[in-house]
């Protein structure tokens, strides 16, 4: 998502970090995006197959800091027409 940026947050966002690391069980690069995301004020989509643990990590990141948190169904038409 964000390949050209620095790979390690700044110590003083590490409390912010943390938390979300202790609510998101995902890995550093997840951690380090949704903190970009939050710090620019921004939104995120997480895209994957069904059932593969979106709505979990989304919720747990906005309750780690106190925001909102809203998820769109989409379904892609399969039909030609």
């Amino acid at each position: 998502m964000f390949q050209n940026l620095p790979g390690k947050i700044p110590r003083h966002l590490w409390p912010l970090k943390n938390r979300l690391a202790k609510s998101l069980s995902a890995s550093r690069a997840l951690v380090r995006d949704t903190v970009i995301t939050l710090l620019a004020g921004g939104n995120a989509l997480l895209e994957a197959l069904p059932g593969l643990g979106k709505t979990m990590p989304g919720s747990h990141a906005a309750q780690a800091v106190d925001c909102s948190f809203s998820r769109i169904q989409f379904y892609a038409r399969l039909d030609a027409g």
